[in-house]
C-alpha cells in the first residue's frame, strides 16, 4: 500500500496538469473497467457534462 506522501505526490502532481491532462487522465482511469460508451450514447454524452 502507497504511503501518504506518495499519494501527495501523486496528487501534486495531478493537479500540476492542465484541465484538459486532468479530464484525460480521469477518463483513461475507468476506460477499461467503466461504462461501455461505444454500447451506450447516452452514457458517452453524460461524459461530456463532467468533462
Amino acid at each position: 500500500m502507497p504511503s501518504a506522501s506518495a499519494d501527495m505526490e501523486l496528487l501534486k502532481g495531478l493537479n500540476a496538469k492542465t484541465y484538459k491532462a486532468q479530464a484525460v487522465w480521469f477518463l483513461n482511469a475507468y476506460w477499461k473497467t467503466g461504462p461501455a460508451f461505444e454500447d451506450n450514447a447516452d452514457q458517452a454524452e453524460k461524459i461530456w457534462t463532467f468533462c
